[in-house]
């Protein structure tokens, strides 16, 4: 803080001042008078206090401020003004910051004194006999010395402030490691891993080094406690009974050290368990199971060897065997195993007989059995053994299971008791969230105690509710209009004790906004209106707002008035009143009506050319809101409604509709014209029959003629609508009874001709197909097999001309090859064609033998051989040659045309060739693979010879 005097000079004759304002130059102001006598000198003393706090503290570079004086004078000129520039600044603050030296090498010094004008000097001094003036200069120190100190002195028009600081020097640093963890043997480093194979290696041992990177190789590890390979200490668990090789390299800001490098061993733990001997009822021979020959074992102390037995008897005492084995650790003692040689009793718990509670900290309870030689297994803690016998000690509170157990396996019995030790409750002691605040308030108890078993916690809050949770919320609210107090009791208690608290919560009631209205709440303007304050819990001025954009006014008073100017309709104005206090703000809102003095009766028609019948809504709109009306709907009728519907039924009619409104300050009367027009007629044709995907036509047969027809709506049974086509075409997509409907429109456009529908059966449209039977022979028809579905008519195409209309025709073709086409119809209605270019190949077919032949090679027909040749011939069923004289010379039966080899040889059956003659033949013989069918021919032919 800084305190400023500033003295203000009026020399004697000046002329007389009536105000003086001072602006200090940081918002704020004196204003004054003073009287004076002008016949002298005289002299004002002021004095302010600049708040430099923030300033100072970011040693900124320095603030200005402008202090002016301003007098009004009763002479001219009537204002003087003066202004008198400040500036502040700050004191210097040497500073700075130096990175460690390395030997040899320049370093750059980083200057952060303030403040930062450019008015400051400095002087550094480097400990070595260097000197610089820079602001950030650069030094090379000489490595004569570990260290030195570095001073800045800061100067500027404030003073001068020096800083010292010692730099260290850095060299090249030596790699240490110190281990722990580990153990020295025969010239190895060990890590036992039973002692979970930590080992902790510290480089901080290392000289001059500020950073650490280490190596690991040889095994599985895993880095611990936060440690990674770039730590001073590194802490380390090794997972693999094998060598480990780490390695240290030490680093700073100037140099690396050569790596160190260490070697351990880890080293395991021997295998050893002694198998458990369960306890028995009666004597046994024990001898050591599986004995390890490198360990030494003892029965009660007592060395046993391997393979050694030893007589077992009856004991109170358990036997207990152990062993222990030698390793480069230590020597490893595996966990005993101890067992029972004792007779079989009943047992049971004489103290206590069953299951107890006790308050904690009474006196000791003793435990007993019938028999002695067992044990007691639970918490072990709270046990304790006096002259041979064992008590629980109710020490710590909570619930104890206990068992005790005699002997093992089949001779093995128990018995059991829970022991359960309750603490009486310390304090009821409780916080409240608050412990004032304004209604509604929200209160959460918090106990001093924690929560516990057994212990219960009641709350009463005052006369609002109660509660048994632990740390229970309420809501605390005040109605009244003064503070109210609630008295809050927490009651803890178990059957130890009980604790009881209690305090209180004041809540601060909120103020109740209310308006009061003088009188009838609807007038006519202009209308002056008085408001009463009715609210209660107010503290101080109210807030009133009337609702017609004059300014809220701020009183005290229990009623003001307001006048409301007149409008041009019933207006209705919202007033809001708020009351405060030191909980808050409430409102309050009431509304009052002002009528203009005159009535303005206006009214809308929902159409002003109408269909006859069709009901016409008439909407008042007069200004102001009318309170009764009168309607005249020319000659045919009246209404008394605010928004009435009439339907007018004569055509082509003109009619004078008039309103007149009664308004609660005035009446007046207006009038509308409307017209009635001539309701259209539809009509149309379609056929009733269609099929999926072809084209429908819709014939439009309205009278087109009609003048105030407007337009068309085809609704066309499968989503679609459409008013732009007169008579619309158009194919359905899918199949079933499809419903399509006429609207024609007049004028107005509601005025529509009763809708016309009719109804189309769309089905699946035909499909045409068909396949070819063989084709073989011109001379046999082929058959035609019709594979259409949902067909009645059909029209055969050959080569594009009409050959049947049947279903499966047969049809006689040409040889060559011919284009077939099938166009199949549902009932004329629809159809569908399919052609197939090549569907039919027709040949020639023929058969026959030759006219002569010659066995020996000469002749007509030249081989050995006489067969049956042909074309399509697929198989000779009769080949049978006859001599003049009727008598069979050679037959063959069901052999394969056009092969000598299967042909008459010349011979007779008993191989005598036959003389040249005439010769007779039959045929019985098959076209392609129609066996069925069988042809049959004769003829002769001749047998020629050379000889």
């Amino acid at each position: 803080m800084y305190s400023l005097c500033v003295k203000v000079i009026i020399p004697a004759g000046h002329c007389p001042i009536t105000n003086y304002t001072i602006s200090w130059g940081d918002g704020r102001k004196d204003e004054f008078t003073q009287t004076l006598d002008y016949s002298k000198d005289n002299e004002i003393t002021r004095t302010h206090t600049y708040s430099l706090g923030e300033f100072t503290r970011s040693c900124g570079t320095g603030v200005d401020y402008n202090l002016e004086l301003r007098t009004d004078n009763a002479c001219q000129p009537p204002v003087d003004t003066d202004i008198f520039p400040i500036t502040f600044k700050s004191s210097p603050r040497a500073q700075f910051s130096v990175p460690d030296i390395c030997q040899e090498n320049a370093v750059r010094i980083g200057n952060t004194s303030c403040p930062s004008r450019n008015e400051m000097t400095y002087k550094w001094d480097f400990g070595d006999g260097g000197t610089s003036t820079d602001i950030y200069p650069t030094h090379i120190f000489s490595s004569s010395q570990d260290a030195y100190k570095v001073t800045l002195s800061a100067t500027n028009s404030c003073g001068t402030t020096t800083t010292t600081h010692t730099i260290s020097t850095r060299k090249t640093p030596l790699a240490q490691i110190r281990p722990n963890g580990v153990k020295i043997m025969d010239g190895d480093t060990l890590v036992c891993l039973e002692n979970g194979g930590i080992l902790t290696l510290d480089g901080t041992v290392s000289l001059g080094s500020s950073r650490y990177q280490w190596q690991i190789s040889g095994g599985a590890y895993s880095l611990v406690q936060n440690t990674s390979l770039t730590s001073s200490v590194l802490r380390v668990q090794l997972k693999e009974l094998t060598s480990y090789q780490f390695t240290l390299v030490a680093l700073n800001d100037c140099a690396t050290s050569s790596p160190r490098t260490i070697r351990v061993r880890t080293v395991a733990k021997p295998e050893l368990t002694i198998q458990h001997q369960p306890s028995v009822c009666t004597p046994i021979r024990y001898r050591i199971p599986n004995p390890n020959p490198n360990a030494r074992y003892f029965v009660n102390g007592q060395p046993l060897s391997a393979g050694q037995e030893r007589e077992l008897g009856f004991s109170p005492q358990p036997y207990i065997i152990t062993a222990e084995l030698p390793y480069a650790c230590g020597t490893y003692a595996p966990k005993p195993d101890t067992f029972y040689v004792r007779e079989v009793r009943s047992l049971k718990i004489l103290s206590p007989s069953r299951d107890t509670s006790l308050c904690l900290g009474t006196k000791l309870l003793p435990l007993t059995t019938s028999e002695t030689w067992g044990n007691w297994q639970g918490e072990a803690s709270l046990l304790s053994q006096q002259s041979g016998k064992t008590y629980f000690n109710p020490k710590t509170a909570g619930t104890y299971p206990y068992r005790y157990v005699l002997g093992e396996g089949e001779c093995r019995t128990e018995v059991s008791v829970t022991l359960t030790v309750l603490t009486a409750p310390e304090s009821a002691t409780f916080t409240p969230s608050v412990r004032e605040g304004c209604t509604p308030l929200n209160v959460t108890f918090q106990p001093q105690a924690a929560q516990r078993p057994g212990f219960t916690s009641e709350w009463s809050f005052g006369s609002v509710s109660t509660s048994n949770e632990h740390a229970p919320s309420t809501r605390l609210e005040n109605t009244t209009t003064d503070r109210r107090r609630f008295l809050i009791t927490h009651t803890l208690k178990n059957t130890c004790g009980t604790k009881r608290d209690t305090l209180t919560i004041v809540v601060k009631p909120l103020p109740k906004a209310g308006i009061g209205v003088d009188s009838t709440s609807i007038r006519c303007a202009p209308a002056r209106f008085l408001f009463s304050n009715l609210s209660v819990g107010k503290a101080g001025a109210s807030v009133w707002k009337f609702g017609d954009g004059t300014p809220e006014v701020h009183s005290s008073d229990d009623t003001v008035a307001h006048v409301y100017a007149s409008r041009d309709q019933l207006q209705t104005y919202t007033i809001t009143l708020t009351a405060k206090n030191e909980c808050g703000a409430n409102e309050a809102t009431a509304q009052v009506k002002v009528s203009p003095s005159t009535a303005k009766p206006l009214f809308s028609m929902s159409e002003s050319v109408v269909c006859p019948g069709a009901p016409v809504q008439f909407t008042d709109a007069t200004v102001p809101v009318a309170t009764r009306w009168l309607w005249r709907f020319g000659n045919e009728g009246t209404s008394t409604e605010q928004n009435p519907t009439f339907a007018f039924q004569k055509p082509a009619t003109a009619y004078i509709i008039t309103l007149v409104a009664v308004t609660p300050c005035g009446t007046d009367s207006t009038q509308k014209r409307i017209q009635t027009s001539i309701r259209p007629q539809a009509s149309f044709s379609v056929d009733s029959l269609a099929c999926i995907g072809q084209p429908v036509r819709l014939v439009n047969t309205s009278d087109l003629t009609q003048t105030q027809l407007t337009g068309f709506l085809w609704d066309l049974g499968n989503g679609t609508l459409d008013s732009a086509q007169v008579s619309p075409q158009l194919s359905y997509a899918s199949g079933g009874t499809k419903t399509v409907k006429l609207t024609v429109f007049g004028t107005p456009r509601s005025c529509a001709a009763l809708t016309l529908q009719r109804t189309i059966q769309v089905r699946e449209a035909p499909k045409a197909a068909f396949s070819v039977g063989e084709t073989f022979c011109s001379s046999i028809p082929v058959k035609l097999t019709n594979a259409s579905v949902g067909a009645t008519d059909y029209q055969w195409y050959l080569d594009g001309a009409l050959v049947s209309t049947g279903e499966h025709p047969e049809v006689a073709i040409p040889s060559g090859v011919h284009q077939l086409s099938l166009k199949a119809a549902y009932l004329s209605v629809c159809s569908d064609s399919t052609t197939e270019a090549t569907a039919v190949q027709m040949d020639s077919c023929w058969v026959g033998v030759p006219e002569a032949f010659t066995p020996d090679g000469v002749g007509p027909s030249t081989g050995e051989r006489m067969t049956v040749f042909g074309n399509k011939l697929e198989k000779v069923k009769l080949f049978r040659v006859l001599n003049r004289w009727g008598n069979t010379v050679f037959e063959n039966k069901d052999f394969t045309p056009n092969d000598r080899e299967l042909g008459w040889n010349g011979k007779d059956s008993q191989g005598n060739a036959m003389p040249a003659d005439l010769y007779l033949y039959e045929l019985i013989y098959t076209y392609g693979n129609r066996e069925n069918e069988p042809n049959r021919k004769a003829g002769t032919f001749y047998l020629l010879r050379n000889k």
